[in-house]
C-alpha cells in the first residue's frame, strides 16, 4: 500500500490533478514533468511513479492514473518527455458512468 500524506507533496493545488484524493504518487519515485512555467510548481506535477524493472533496473516502467480531461496534456507531455515506447492500460475502459 502507498500511504502518502498529501502534505508530503509540497505543491499547492496538486489535488486537482489526482483522480482519487487517497491515491497519491510516492514522493521518492514520482515523475517530475519539465516545467512549462518555472514559477508554477503545479506544472511539474503528474500522479505517476517510476517502477523498477527486471534485475532492479531503475525507471524501467511508469505507473500512472488514467488521464482526466484536465490532465490529458500532462499525460502526453510525460509520454513524450520520458520517451515511452509502449502504453498499456490495465483497467476497464469505462469507470462508473464515464468513458
Amino acid at each position: 500500500m502507498n500511504f502518502v500524506d498529501p502534505k508530503e507533496i509540497d505543491i499547492p493545488s496538486h489535488g486537482t490533478k489526482n483522480r482519487y484524493k487517497t491515491i497519491l504518487p510516492n514522493p521518492l519515485s514520482r515523475v517530475y514533468l519539465k516545467p512549462k512555467n518555472p514559477s508554477d510548481s503545479l506544472s511539474t506535477y503528474i500522479n505517476a511513479n517510476y517502477i523498477r524493472g527486471y534485475g532492479g533496473k531503475e525507471k524501467a516502467f511508469i505507473a500512472t492514473q488514467g488521464p482526466m480531461i484536465n490532465t490529458v496534456n500532462d499525460f502526453w507531455q510525460m509520454v513524450w518527455q520520458e520517451d515511452s515506447p509502449v502504453i498499456v492500460m490495465i483497467t476497464k475502459l469505462k469507470e462508473k458512468n464515464e468513458v
